[in-house]
């Protein structure tokens, strides 16, 4: 219908301004630029040529339902990985690429080693064929590191929400998010989350309530591990944030929530007009 109003989501952040005649005759048409993030909301204004009154942001959403601790899971996991309830598994769920900040996170689980010596670090998500021999530089990194015993690359997983509950903290190393719904996803299962203060992980994490969060200025691996200390040495407190992490989760990133909020949007739409 030609009065139907047109929305356009932006999901990764926007590289160099687009001002071509293309870019104007498509933009002039779009009523409302949902970003996922203000981070990526704040870029989108200063890259298309739309008002900054037509760009909101839209956080997307995960299945609560799905994103429910399992004990059973965690127990299956862990026994097929052969770790036990004293070791204190950190994870990360990502696709392996450059600047996530897997070689932060390598280096503060050499400064942990002695520090925190049940502390295993798992890497949880797929390779593409593009970045396999980044993976291998990866895996060498840790060979070179002496931490083949305790970061395991776990790859693709179906069931990521299992292996999530497996984990007793959930670090996310990358400074430059979009928004983050992994982050999102350990949150729902009751995870407490480290982070830097930065990008999307910066909406999604409350810091002090719901996990902790670093000066992205800072010396990334250090600042990891500081946090990640705290929250080790700490178990009571840690386990607090996880609560109050998965309770942010379901008001403010359920699948029903974003539904809400789309509403929201369209209810605040004008008819479409050239």
């Amino acid at each position: 219908r030609g009065d139907a109003p047109l929305l356009l989501v932006k999901h990764q952040s926007p590289g160099a301004p687009k001002h071509d005649w293309g870019h104007r005759f498509l933009y002039r048409r779009v009523n409302r630029l949902l970003a996922v993030s203000e981070y990526i909301r704040a870029k989108c204004v200063v890259t298309y040529p739309i008002a900054a009154g037509r760009v909101s942001v839209w956080y997307p959403g995960v299945g609560i339902g799905r994103f429910s601790f399992c004990p059973e899971a965690r127990c299956r996991v862990r026994e097929a990985a052969c770790v036990s309830d004293q070791h204190y598994i950190i994870g990360y769920a990502a696709r392996i690429t450059r600047k996530k900040g897997f070689e932060d996170l390598f280096t503060m689980m050499k400064n942990l080693r002695d520090r925190v010596p049940e502390a295993r670090l798992w890497l949880i998500g797929g390779v593409a064929a593009s970045e396999q021999e980044y993976e291998q530089e990866l895996r060498t990194l840790v060979h070179r590191l002496e931490l083949d015993s305790i970061v395991s690359f776990v790859g693709h997983q179906d069931r990521v929400e299992d292996y999530l509950c497996a984990l007793d903290l959930f670090v996310t190393p990358s400074r430059e998010e979009s928004f983050g719904l992994t982050t999102v996803e350990a949150m729902a299962l009751g995870l407490p989350v480290v982070g830097f203060r930065a990008a999307g992980t910066a909406e999604i994490v409350v810091d002090g309530q719901t996990g902790l969060l670093a000066d992205p200025a800072g010396d990334a691996a250090a600042e990891l591990t500081r946090l990640v200390l705290q929250m080790a040495q700490n178990r009571q407190r840690s386990a607090a944030m996880g609560i109050a992490a998965r309770e942010r989760a379901v008001a403010m990133f359920s699948s029903n929530a974003m539904i809400q909020r789309l509403d929201q949007q369209l209810q605040s739409l004008p008819l479409r007009t050239s």
